[in-house]
């Protein structure tokens, strides 16, 4: 699937005209560094990776230490992290685990302040349709609400486009037989 990540992320950074090669790049939520990896790749000036754990930052940094990571919220980002600091923000499979909506809003937020103006934030979610769906580590939140967050940090939406199509359940399928297939 890792392979599918990374066609689609590359496919999107062309489309969107994005320009990587000597950018500063933020990515939120850097786990095993997969992301950080492909702006490296991708000829990233420098990279600063986020994430909640300090396990998965110590092991970032012995990993990839072409980049810098930092034990960090998105909802309360370090003070050192400037706005407009960074030409390209990215938040993969991260958002939809804030399950509350305040601190949601607040990381679009964030997100939006930190990245330069004529950057690009890309992230994933999931934009169901109906009602947003939540579990305790989760939330799959309405398309509006999330395009709402977006414009209301001052974002323009440049491309919305399916990432994940047969690698989740179907959470807008209606009726038990279409979730099933």
């Amino acid at each position: 699937m890792y392979r599918v990540r990374r066609r689609v992320l590359r496919r999107a950074v062309r489309r969107t005209g994005t320009r990587v090669e000597g950018a500063a790049v933020l990515d939120v939520g850097s786990g095993t560094g997969f992301y950080v990896r492909q702006w490296v790749d991708l000829g990233a000036a420098s990279v600063l990776g986020l994430d909640l754990s300090e396990t998965a930052v110590a092991s970032l940094r012995r990993a990839l230490p072409a980049a810098e990571f930092l034990r960090a919220d998105v909802a309360d980002p370090p003070m050192e992290l400037a706005a407009g600091q960074f030409d390209l923000v990215s938040a993969f499979d991260v958002l939809f685990h804030i399950v509350d909506d305040e601190r949601f809003h607040r990381s679009i937020g964030n997100l939006a302040r930190l990245t330069k103006p004529g950057g690009h934030l890309l992230f994933s979610d999931n934009f169901v349709h109906g009602p947003a769906r939540r579990s305790r580590n989760q939330v799959s939140r309405p398309l509006t609400e999330i395009e709402g967050a977006v414009l209301d940090a001052g974002l323009e939406i440049v491309e919305r486009t399916p990432m994940f199509v047969l690698m989740n359940a179907p959470l807008d399928a209606r009726g038990p037989l279409l979730r099933q297939a």
